[in-house]
């Protein structure tokens, strides 16, 4: 097999960590990076379960605690979104706001507006959205 093209290579890296891109590339076989991008072009989260498996598979503790961590962004993710009202948002959206790292921060900025502005009509305005949000 061939090894990963350049733009291959980064699209991989693109959804890992600086650490985890350094194992991909200099740790493991060119069999293994082309099945692992192959996957990562399926379905991206099965990519990133292979993918701590082998890279974690020494350290069974912090494979567990990588997952245990993705498992808890995933319910942030769900638990935002029905804040917002969205109750089944698609993959696609899923994907963009944990790409974005865009939790409930909507909620800090109402509070920090709320709290700068002397206008009391507008302080309420920002308590109502942070009180319909919840």
């Amino acid at each position: 097999m061939s090894k990963l093209k350049f733009r291959e290579m980064m699209k991989v890296s693109s959804v890992l960590t600086m650490k985890e891109s350094s194992f991909f590339q200099n740790k493991l076989d060119v069999e293994t990076q082309r099945r692992l991008y192959n996957l990562y072009l399926e379905n991206e989260k099965d990519f990133k379960e292979e993918f701590n498996a082998l890279c974690y598979k020494d350290n069974p503790e912090k494979l567990a605690k990588v997952q245990e961590k993705m498992g808890k962004q995933e319910d942030n993710i769900k638990s935002f979104f029905v804040t917002q009202g969205i109750y089944n948002p698609s993959e696609v959206t899923k994907r963009a706001f944990s790409n974005q790292s865009i939790m409930a921060n909507f909620n800090k900025f109402y509070n920090a507006m709320g709290m700068i502005t002397l206008n009391a009509e507008k302080q309420a305005m920002y308590n109502y959205y942070d009180i319909q949000q919840r």
